[in-house]
């Protein structure tokens, strides 16, 4: 078996867990809330595990239609420049990262045509000039500490639909 497949068989057990644990939900408890407009998210972070995390965390809160996730973010801008169709509605992105950071995937995503994306700066980050930095980029919407939780993922969709009305 596969560290993927051990991972989904475990899922729904862990996320029970978690939400016990760190929201006090009863272990029974699946609710999620049930959104009118589903959207397309791309996560990326390189850390496997975080990804995994926030995927169940998305697909739990109802809001996700597509999640696609990338722990690099060189090939996230290789897949957005490859057609504009391939451009999500909201990104959650890592400041820390090898290879490329997370600036420096904002200085390229702003020169693609992707004006509809909203981005959401999702880090370990405390420095409050990394929140500064990001909010000059107009495609960042926020900047949220890990880990991704149902009230962060409320407060991403509800920020989208401020932003498209």
């Amino acid at each position: 078996m596969s560290l993927f497949e051990f991972l989904e068989v475990i899922d729904l057990f862990y996320v029970s867990i978690c939400k016990y644990i760190f929201l006090k939900l009863p272990l029974q408890d699946s609710t999620s809330v049930i959104m009118e407009k589903k959207l397309n998210f791309v996560l990326i972070d390189d850390d496997d595990i975080f990804n995994f995390i926030s995927n169940r965390v998305l697909k739990n809160s109802g809001i996700a239609n597509n999640i696609t996730t990338f722990s690099n973010a060189k090939q996230a801008l290789v897949f957005f420049s490859e057609s504009k169709e391939n451009c999500p509605d909201i990104i959650l992105l890592d400041i820390r990262m090898p290879e490329m950071d997370g600036f420096e995937f904002l200085e390229e995503f702003v020169e693609l045509n992707c004006s509809h994306t909203n981005i959401f700066m999702l880090t370990s980050s405390l420095d409050e000039k990394d929140k500064e930095k990001a909010h000059t980029f107009l495609p960042v919407k926020g900047f949220l500490s890990k880990p991704l939780t149902e009230d962060k993922v409320n407060e991403i969709y509800n920020s989208r639909l401020n932003h498209i009305n």
